[in-house]
């Protein structure tokens, strides 16, 4: 339940933009709140304050996880050799995982715009790095290969219900694996054009 300073401060005319999100199914609530040049974190067992020109990186990426198709996570590299991550998908409902893209998008957008401001030599990426998306790009076209050979054959050699069940993997395949290659393909980025497909509407 928020306190009523907490509602106050985001919806008034000037509210610091925050972020509330349950990473894990047990633990505590973490919110992410921008204050003038600082990124302030509060575990609910600590508060972390990051100064914004203190962070050297910005990364966004797609996952695609059991519970919840569509994960993306905004990553930050911090002088000093930490970092910290973010997600649209919060796990304090009864029901499991939820996503709250609206909000993610909100306050990521802001997040960037601030780090931009407060240090400009930031690097904004998007997608995984080059080496580890050539080799998600290899395994994805290798199973999809694979599973499409497997079905070729079993339609040549007149095994229909092996030749369906190959092409149904074939098509799940697909289905799992292309948007995590196309969506995580290395790109730069700048604070003011951010890629749609990383950021969920």
């Amino acid at each position: 339940m928020q306190h009523q300073d907490d509602i106050a401060e985001e919806t008034g005319p000037q509210a610091s933009p925050v972020y509330r999100q349950k990473p894990r199914p047990v633990g505590f609530e973490v919110i992410y709140r921008l204050e003038d040049d600082r990124l302030v974190v509060d575990t609910g067992r600590r508060v972390d304050t990051i100064p914004l020109s203190a962070i050297t990186q910005v990364r966004l990426t797609f996952e695609s996880k059991t519970a919840v198709r569509e994960v993306y996570r905004t990553t930050l590299r911090i002088a000093g050799g930490r970092s910290l991550s973010l997600t649209n998908v919060d796990r304090s409902g009864l029901s499991g995982a939820r996503t709250q893209n609206g909000a993610y998008t909100a306050f990521v957008r802001a997040l960037v715009a601030a780090v931009a401001k407060a240090n400009p030599g930031v690097t904004i990426r998007c997608g995984r790095s080059h080496v580890a998306w050539l080799l998600l790009a290899a395994i994805g076209i290798g199973t999809v290969v694979g599973v499409a050979a497997f079905s070729y054959q079993a339609v040549s050699q007149g095994a229909g219900t092996a030749a369906l069940l190959g092409l149904l993997v074939l098509a799940l395949a697909c289905w799992q694996l292309m948007p995590l290659i196309l969506r995580n393909r290395p790109r730069p980025a700048t604070a003011d054009d951010l890629p749609a497909d990383l950021l969920p509407g």
